[in-house]
């Protein structure tokens, strides 16, 4: 892991500054030397590596402040130490725009200039000599899984795009490079097939863990394909009248007819991908909480188990995809153990990432289904004060409000809210930190920037070894970023499942529900629906389980960056952004007072926002590219 590792941080230093869909390469006379031998060549495959997108960047990854799912104090921009964090942030805010469209990975460089590099990675590796034949395949289809990637990365945010399948010849017209956007379906079955040709010669493990962690293997290629699919599927890109217009300039429609056989074919990648990611050789399975130290408490050791499926500094048994790029500075963004009003300027802590109440209503109660289906809850005032008993200082330590108590063990490991207790932070479990969100508190501010104004932390993205030790020094314990986990697959199939069958869901889609709801303490469906719910028959029929697993995948991959994309493309981001962004009153010292819920802004969301704009001063270079419907 080290060599991967230090090779990609120290190569991406160097990939600034690239020219947008740079398709002709203006390296050619250093290539020979990139692929000499073995050593150069397995040098220049890192540099592939190094172009992958930035998942657990803050800066980088639009899905974690564009959308609904966190939000920030309103000064954040006059930080100019780490002014980038605002970009995503203008989407949510309503503020995209064509003159310079914010979070604009088109034009950046970077995705299109790492498919350049793989295209020459692809075309030149088989000259190099000495070369293992073995080795020469499987580096050639690491770098067709990034070229992949790459450029799914890039139809989520624009839809159809160009496909750079290889790199133009210098002498190229100005015309041969100015490409138009390919159909949604070629787009989609050429990623497809670079993943088709790439799986047979990709290891279906990493078996020299030390040097190899980190790179592809068969189980991601076919979890990637699996994905697309399932994107390809969804309603967002399959059957959306929006796009009916969506055209060429030659009059060539970017969008076909909906096709509902593509769900089956989504749901046959996520079975193939399952089978082979728990088969003999691979053997992965969902991640469990062990120690040699007895954890008799049963919600204390589901805590452990859910922050240690994403947390984990090994590379666990559920983790399909991992990025090597530790998200050490997200870890700043979102903990809680902190005095923000001792922090210091350089201290690059800034608490930007807070998680929406709507985000903390979303999760079950301790019966596995929605608050607002629970028969229990009929009636309550969630806003009214009541302090832990004995029994409940395991999740909550003095008074707080009541919508705070009785929810599943996946609610208290992945947030921190006032009075919660938050494990880890360098505290012993029999004496740990207990978050003060009140205004002027341990976990508050009395300035009004590097708080949480939400009153919710996510604590799910924090590793529990991870700790402030001094003003400007946060000492993030490094883990894996999870791109793709074997939860995360699970979801898909049942959604595949449940989509491609009929009006009543076959068994397997409750069963691999189960499997998630299982590990996180939780009933089965069907169990809890009929024992707890309103509306007991909701699992009977396709509808309700559609609901059902939308709001699992929510719960289960919260805070992990995929609600963004999931909103979208079930069509799903303008009914809930339409929800104003909320949270407790942070700016209250006594309890009574904070426990009441005020609106921080109001979004907007429409049809046209789900693709982003390409700028006017492209099309303007490029007339053959047609501008992003709606825009």
């Amino acid at each position: 892991m080290k060599k991967i590792y230090f090779t990609i941080i120290l190569i991406g230093a160097l990939l600034q500054g690239c020219n947008y869909l740079d398709i002709i390469p203006d390296d050619t006379p250093t290539l020979d030397h990139s692929f000499a031998n073995a050593l150069t060549t397995e040098h220049y495959l890192f540099t592939c590596y190094a172009g992958l997108p930035k998942e657990s960047d803050v800066t980088y990854n639009p899905a974690f402040l564009a959308g609904d799912e966190f939000w920030s104090w309103e000064n954040l921009i006059k930080f100019a130490e780490y002014p980038d964090i605002y970009l995503s942030w203008m989407i949510a805010r309503g503020e995209q725009n064509t003159n310079s469209p914010y979070q604009n990975k088109y034009e950046s460089g970077g995705l299109w200039n790492t498919i350049r590099k793989c295209n020459t990675f692809i075309e030149r590796v088989d000259e190099v000599k000495g070369l293992k034949e073995l080795d020469a395949r499987q580096w050639k289809a690491e770098a067709k899984v990034i070229k992949a990637y790459c450029h799914f990365y890039l139809m989520r945010m624009y839809g159809p795009i160009p496909l750079v399948k290889e790199n133009l010849p210098i002498d190229a017209s100005p015309e041969a490079v100015r490409l138009k956007r390919n159909t949604w379906d070629e787009c989609v079955d050429y990623v497809v097939q670079l993943l088709d040709e790439a799986a047979p010669d990709l290891p279906i493990a990493i078996y020299s863990r030390i040097d190899n962690l980190g790179r592809i293997t068969r189980t991601i290629a076919l979890s990637l394909k699996a994905k697309v699919l399932l994107t390809s599927a969804s309603p967002q890109f399959n059957g959306n009248s929006y796009y009916d217009e969506f055209k060429n300039k030659d009059g060539e429609h970017l969008f076909g007819e909906k096709d509902d056989n593509k769900w089956a074919i989504a749901a046959q990648a996520c079975e193939e991908a399952i089978a082979l990611c728990e088969g003999p050789e691979a053997n992965m399975r969902l991640y469990q909480y062990t120690s040699l130290q007895d954890i008799p408490d049963e919600l204390l050791k589901s805590e452990y188990t859910i922050r240690g499926s994403v947390t984990d500094k090994e590379w666990n048994s559920e983790l399909i995809w991992g990025s090597v790029i530790s998200p050490g500075a997200i870890q700043k963004e979102v903990q809680a153990y902190l005095d923000p009003d001792k922090l210091q300027i350089g201290s690059h802590i800034h608490l930007s990432l807070n998680v929406n109440k709507k985000i903390a209503d979303q999760y079950y109660t301790s019966h596995g289904i929605p608050i607002e289906e629970d028969k229990d809850w009929t009636g309550i005032d969630k806003e009214a004060l009541r302090t832990a008993t004995a029994e409940e200082e395991v999740v909550i330590r003095g008074t707080t409000a009541q919508v705070n108590f009785n929810r599943e063990p996946r609610f208290y490991a992945s947030l921190g809210f006032n009075c919660g207790v938050w494990y880890g932070s360098g505290k012993k479990d029999d004496a740990p930190f207990v978050l003060q969100g009140l205004y002027g508190q341990t976990s508050n501010s009395t300035q009004g920037e590097r708080c949480c104004v939400t009153g919710y932390w996510g604590k799910k993205l924090v590793n529990m070894a991870s700790v402030q030790t001094q003003k400007t020094v946060y000492s993030a314990q490094a883990y894996p970023w999870p791109i793709i986990r074997l939860a995360d697959l699970y979801l898909m199939y049942a959604e595949a499942l449940n989509e491609s069958g009929g009006e009543t869901p076959r068994q397997e889609v409750y069963d691999y529900v189960d499997k998630v709801r299982t590990r996180a303490g939780l009933e089965g469906v069907k169990n809890s629906w009929t024992k707890y719910s309103i509306n007991p028959n909701k699992p009977n029929s396709k509808d309700g389980m559609r609901e059902i697993i939308q709001r699992e995948r929510l719960i289960e991959l919260s805070l992990e960056g995929h609600r963004f994309w999931d909103l979208r493309r079930w069509l799903k981001t303008a009914e809930y952004m339409a929800k104003p962004v909320t949270g407790w009153d942070c700016t209250q010292r006594t309890t009574e007072n904070y426990y009441k819920e005020r609106v921080l802004f109001l979004q907007s969301f429409t049809a046209r926002d789900y693709l982003w704009p390409l700028s006017i001063s492209l099309l303007n270079k490029n007339t053959n590219l047609v501008q992003t419907i709606g825009w």
